[in-house]
């Protein structure tokens, strides 16, 4: 036996298909931008600007150091930058891939993935950020994620807390290249493979 899909029917097929579409498009949009606000708060008073990376290769191991002046968005009814200090707290971070492999300690043998921020508060007014990594070039370095949640606190010459952020810093390999983010800032793009062309250096 033989069926005819008539007109119509093809037409409400494509219509329904349609709809799925836009839903599942909708979904992982709205999913990007909250991916997105969670990395780099619209809210947020700190942000970050880059200054410089460099690049130096010793032996078999790579050194990537960035600097980046800290921003502050002031209020107008909150206390002056001159008068704010920045701290940054010590926490564990996550590691997914060859960073595994990468952040192994040689006394422990073991994972250390802490990235040991100065211990005292900072003044805010013109502060400078440093992020660094090193890549052994003898272990893997193909693909994986480093990942911190750092808890940021800005307080005032007292102490007294006057804002807290939780500010995400990642170190990316993709394809053995070497990409370092903070606060949603892209800010260098190393290619492990050749390291003295860099990719995307501008500031």
């Amino acid at each position: 036996m033989k069926y005819k899909l008539r007109t119509p029917s093809i037409i409400r097929l494509l219509a329904i298909f349609s709809i799925l579409l836009f839903s599942f498009l909708l979904t992982e949009g709205l999913k990007s931008e909250l991916s997105e606000i969670s990395e780099h708060p619209k809210n947020a008073s700190l942000s970050f600007q880059k200054e410089s990376c460099e690049v130096e290769q010793i032996g078999h191991e790579i050194i990537v150091y960035c600097k980046l002046k800290v921003l502050f968005r002031e209020s107008s009814n909150g206390p002056l930058e001159e008068e704010l200090y920045l701290k940054e707290g010590e926490i564990e971070g996550s590691a997914t891939g060859d960073f595994v492999a990468q952040t192994i300690s040689p006394l422990s043998n073991k994972p250390n993935l802490y990235h040991n921020p100065f211990p005292l508060p900072l003044k805010l007014k013109n502060l400078t950020d440093q992020v660094m990594t090193m890549i052994n070039l003898q272990r893997p370095h193909q693909s994986g994620r480093l990942k911190w949640a750092i808890p940021t606190t800005i307080q005032d010459e007292l102490g007294e807390v006057v804002e807290e952020v939780s500010v995400i810093q990642e170190f990316i390999l993709e394809e053995s290249i070497l990409t370092l983010k903070k606060g949603g800032l892209k800010l260098i793009e190393v290619d492990l493979n050749n390291v003295s062309h860099p990719i995307n250096n501008l500031p």
